[in-house]
């Protein structure tokens, strides 16, 4: 594997890391508690910066509930990433924002009313 092919797998898992945690949302000192990393150690794994070792790939998958086959190509078929969505915006702080917000919604009920407003807003997918 070319030094490029590992910097690209690196960038990837990072940003699955990010997505996956935004996603459940759990904040950057959760998750570098449980690896019992610093929180700036985890930054730096979020952002490709620092390579995160094997068992610690491993903890993280327990700890955000997939396989570790998630953080490698087409390891996100099941949909717990992005399902769809360009990468770019997945990264974005406005996005983040977003994901944040969400789940700080308490009711599921409301946030399952809110997800399916903003799937109704989705002219391409109505068509």
């Amino acid at each position: 594997m070319s030094f490029k092919a590992h910097e690209l797998l690196n960038t990837q898992i990072a940003q699955r890391i990010r997505a996956r945690r935004l996603a459940l949302g759990l904040t950057q000192t959760d998750v570098a508690e449980a690896l019992g990393v610093s929180f700036q150690q985890l930054q730096k794994y979020e952002r490709g910066v620092n390579r995160i070792g094997a068992v610690q790939l491993y903890t993280l998958a327990d700890l955000l509930d997939v396989s570790i086959n998630f953080f490698f190509r087409n390891g996100d078929a099941d949909g717990l990433l992005c399902n769809g969505v360009d990468q770019d915006l997945a990264r974005s702080n406005q996005s983040a924002r977003l994901i944040e917000a969400f789940y700080a919604i308490p009711s599921a009920e409301v946030r399952a009313s809110v997800f399916k407003f903003l799937r109704s807003l989705d002219k391409t997918k109505a068509q």
